[in-house]
């Protein structure tokens, strides 16, 4: 799989990075001193399950109103991967809808819960 866009929401500064293209080579994050550069890598590792969320890694000024939701429907970070032919081979027989998904479309949540979605070639998801 190849990490293909990545959105952060509700992290620490970050409120909505909206979605960020993740380049096959090379994706260089440019910006002055305290532009979030550091908080956004340090989003994207925090997709990795050994990482828990706390209350201090919401963002300061929405944190009472974001803690009074379900922890579970806090989207934290969201990553986009494209699958490849190796992929769909070793997946394939976990998920029968794998063959026609050219995709996944993975969420971690405050509640450190995960969602996943297939998504497909014409722009949907399943």
């Amino acid at each position: 799989m190849k990490l293909k866009k990545a959105l952060i929401q509700n992290y620490r500064s970050i409120v909505d990075s909206t979605p960020v293209d993740i380049e096959d080579c090379v994706t260089v994050i440019i910006g002055k001193n305290e532009q979030r550069k550091s908080t956004f890598v340090n989003a994207i590792r925090s997709f990795n399950s050994s990482q828990h969320y706390t209350p201090n890694d919401l963002p300061n000024h929405l944190r009472p109103e974001v803690e009074d939701r379900n922890p579970t429907d806090i989207s934290i970070i969201t990553l986009w991967f494209d699958l490849e032919p190796q992929d769909h081979k070793k997946l394939e027989p976990a998920i029968a809808n794998l063959i026609i998904a050219t995709g996944i479309k993975a969420s971690k949540h405050y509640g450190n819960n995960y969602t996943f979605t297939l998504t497909h070639t014409d722009g949907s998801e399943s």
